[in-house]
C-alpha cells in the first residue's frame, strides 16, 4: 500500500502516520457486514446476535461469521443486506412521508429501498439509473422489495432534469466515484488514489451535481454521498458547487455530529479503521432559491397515461383495489395509485405484475411481494420452516390449493406457486432464490 498516496488524496485531511497506517490494514480487510432492518422490525427477532450501527436507526452490525443471506429472514424480506457506510447517505437525507425523492444513482437499490421504507404510503420514489448494465439488478431489488410507490428511469441526468425541472422535495446523489473503499472488497485497485483517476470521477461527478440541482424545488435538498475518500472527490466539490450555485447552502446535520469532518464542518464522513464499515462521505445542501422559479404544475394528478384494458384475468391471481395499470408490450406495470404525471412520462416503467411469455400471461414478483393494503391475493399458502425453506431454493410444496397463491412464512410473502390440489409448483424467479442451507 502507497500510504504516500494515500494521504495525497487525503489532501488536507492529514492523518497521523500511525492512523494512516490503521486505514491502509483497514483497507486490505473486509469490512463487519450489516443489514438495514425493514421498518416495524426488532434486531430481537432475529436469529443471530445484532449490534446496532449508530448513524441509522434500522442499521445493524453482524459478527464477522454470520451468513445473513442463508436465513429464512433473508428470502422473506424481514432486511436488506447492505455495507453500514451506504445507510450514512440515508440517515443525510432523512426521507419523510409524503415526499417525493430522486435516487439519480439508484442502482444496486440499498438507498431506494431504504428511501421506500420512510416515504411511506403518502410519497412518491423516482429510481434512477444511467448505467444500463446495472438497471436489472436495480429493477429487481425494487420488485422483490415489495414497496410499489416508485418510478423507474435510465436516463442521463441531464436528460432527466430537462424533462422533469425542479419537483422534488429531495434529490440524492450516490455518485460515481473511484471506489477507494471497495479495495477491501477486491472491487478497485490502488490506482484509485492516483491523481489521473480521480481527476476523471471529480469531471463526472460535478456535472451530476449541477444536473441534480435542476430537479430540486426551492426549499429543498441535494444530498451528495460517495464510497472514497478522497477530499477532492468530497469536500471539494461541495466546496465548488457551493462557490457556482448562490442559492445553495450547506445544511449541518445534527444528528450526524459525531462523524463531521474536522476539515470541512457540515460534511460527514465514516471510515473503516474508526468505524468499522466500508467508508463513505455526504453532505446535505438546500436550494433557497424562491418559488417563482418553478411551474403550477400539480405535483400528483389524478389520473396518468395508462392502458387499463389488461389483456388477463386478475381475478386469477387475487384483486388490486384502486391501483393505476400500464400495459407495456409483454409486461403489465401497476402503481398503488396514478404516479405523478411528469415522472410518469419520463419514466413509465413501475412495479412489474404480470408478464407474457408465448401467449400465457404470469404474475410476477412484484404482485406477490406487494405490502399495501390495496392489495388481496386470491390463495395464501402458509408454510413451515422447511418448507419454505424447500420453496425459496426452487422446491415444489404440499398444498391442496388449486391455481395460483402466494406462499407466505409467519405473514411475510415469499413469491407465487401454482397448485394442483396436492403440489404448488414453484414460480419463484431465480435471481430470488437461495442456495446452500438455509437456517431459520
Amino acid at each position: 500500500m502507497d500510504f504516500e498516496l494515500i494521504q495525497c488524496a487525503l489532501g488536507p485531511l492529514r492523518l497521523e502516520s500511525a492512523e494512516l497506517h490503521a486505514l491502509g490494514a483497514a483497507l486490505s480487510c473486509l469490512p463487519r457486514p450489516a443489514i438495514r432492518l425493514r421498518p416495524g422490525l426488532s434486531a430481537s427477532e432475529l436469529p443471530f446476535d445484532t449490534e446496532p450501527v449508530r448513524w441509522h436507526e434500522r442499521g445493524c452490525f453482524l459478527a464477522p461469521q454470520t451468513r445473513a443471506a442463508a436465513y429464512l429472514h433473508y428470502g422473506a424480506g424481514d432486511y436488506y443486506i447492505q455495507d453500514a457506510s451506504s445507510l450514512l447517505a440515508v440517515a443525510a437525507l432523512q426521507a419523510q412521508p409524503g415526499e417525493l425523492i430522486c435516487d439519480l444513482c439508484a442502482a444496486p437499490g440499498g438507498k431506494a429501498t431504504a428511501i421506500l421504507d420512510a416515504v411511506a404510503e403518502s410519497g412518491w420514489l423516482l429510481a434512477n439509473e444511467a448505467i444500463h448494465s446495472r438497471v436489472n439488478l436495480l429493477r429487481f431489488q425494487l420488485a422483490r422489495y415489495g414497496v410499489p410507490r416508485y418510478n423507474l428511469a435510465q436516463l442521463d441526468p441531464d436528460q432527466l432534469a430537462d424533462l422533469l425541472g425542479p419537483r422534488f422535495d429531495a434529490v440524492l446523489v450516490d455518485a460515481p466515484c473511484t471506489g477507494q473503499s471497495l479495495l477491501s472488497r477486491g472491487r478497485q485497485t490502488p490506482a484509485a488514489f492516483q491523481a489521473q483517476t480521480i481527476d476523471h470521477c471529480c469531471a463526472r461527478q460535478m456535472r451530476i451535481l449541477n444536473a441534480a440541482a435542476r430537479l430540486v424545488r426551492p426549499g429543498g435538498r441535494l444530498v451528495y454521498s460517495t464510497c472514497t475518500f478522497s477530499f477532492r472527490e468530497n469536500e471539494a466539490q461541495i466546496e465548488r458547487f457551493l462557490a457556482a450555485h448562490g442559492h445553495w447552502q450547506l445544511v449541518p446535520c445534527h444528528h450526524l455530529a459525531p462523524w463531521e469532518t474536522d476539515a470541512y464542518p457540515g460534511c460527514y464522513r465514516l471510515w473503516p479503521h474508526r468505524h468499522g464499515c466500508g467508508g463513505a462521505f455526504a453532505a446535505v445542501m438546500r436550494h433557497n432559491a424562491t418559488s417563482t422559479e418553478t411551474d403550477d404544475t400539480p405535483q400528483f394528478m389524478n389520473r396518468c397515461e395508462s392502458n387499463t384494458t389488461l389483456p388477463f384475468s386478475l381475478a386469477e391471481w387475487g384483486s388490486l383495489s384502486n391501483a393505476v395499470f400500464h400495459v407495456r408490450g409483454d409486461r403489465c406495470i401497476a402503481w398503488p395509485e396514478a404516479p405523478p404525471l411528469r415522472i410518469h412520462r419520463a419514466a413509465p416503467e413501475g412495479p412489474e405484475i404480470a408478464c407474457q411469455r408465448g401467449k400465457t400471461w404470469f404474475p410476477a414478483q412484484a404482485l406477490a411481494t406487494w405490502r399495501e393494503r390495496s392489495w388481496s391475493p386470491r390463495a395464501l399458502v402458509e408454510l413451515d420452516n422447511a418448507a419454505a425453506a424447500a420453496y425459496l431454493q426452487g422446491g415444489v410444496v404440499s398444498t391442496q390449493v388449486r391455481g395460483w397463491a402466494v406462499a407466505v412464512w409467519r405473514g411475510r410473502p415469499l413469491g407465487w406457486l401454482k397448485g394442483d390440489g396436492m403440489r404448488g409448483k414453484n414460480h419463484l424467479p431465480k435471481p430470488a432464490r437461495l442456495s446452500g442451507r438455509i437456517m431459520t
